[in-house]
């Protein structure tokens, strides 16, 4: 692993994501996503 997936794997551990992971889930649940096809053809 580098250093950047250490931070990352570091942070979810200490439940530094989970607002985000709960958000995006909500957002999944509600249908409130675009796919990502949709997002880059729009940049």
């Amino acid at each position: 692993m580098v250093e950047w997936d250490l931070q990352m794997q570091a942070d979810f551990d200490a439940g530094k994501l989970d607002d985000l992971i709960a958000k995006a889930e909500s957002d999944i649940k509600a249908n409130h996503v675009r796919d990502l096809d949709e997002v880059l053809d729009n940049m």
